[in-house]
């Protein structure tokens, strides 16, 4: 599996490539605010389409999110263009073999979670579910 690897609050985030439309750096985006939800960084327009930014770290931790700590420098653009993830780095892209993965089996905590690869220690994400959760709650 071809992953891109990213940092937010200090944790690895693994996103399957396959998942990826692109990538920018949060600085050159002009975001439309989104004051109906906390989660929502923002809007931007690209290809002419309507991106939304995620707070990436509000939904991976939870009540453990600390605002202050959040240091989003990168925007990473799923699959579908709808949906961006805020991530504080792009740390690299490799190749994980499958038996190096920890599948998950519990899909009520945390839906989001794919798996774990603990050579890399960091969590896989599973972007379909992301994506799913994202319109359910809007």
């Amino acid at each position: 599996m071809n992953c891109i690897i990213v940092q937010v609050q200090g944790l690895s985030l693994a996103v399957p490539v396959d998942q990826v439309e692109g990538a920018s750096a949060l600085e050159t985006l002009t975001l439309d605010l989104d004051l109906q939800h906390d989660w929502v960084l923002g809007t931007f327009s690209a290809l002419g389409m309507q991106t939304r930014v995620a707070d990436t770290g509000q939904w991976i931790l939870g009540n453990r999110f600390d605002a202050s700590r959040a240091h989003y420098q990168e925007v990473l653009i799923l699959k579908g263009r709808k949906w961006s993830l805020a991530c504080d780095a792009l740390v690299k892209s490799m190749q994980m073999s499958h038996k190096d993965i920890q599948w998950s089996g519990d899909a009520k905590s945390r839906p989001w979670l794919l798996g774990t690869n603990m050579a890399e220690r960091c969590a896989i994400l599973d972007i379909d579910r992301f994506i799913q959760l994202f319109d359910d709650a809007l």
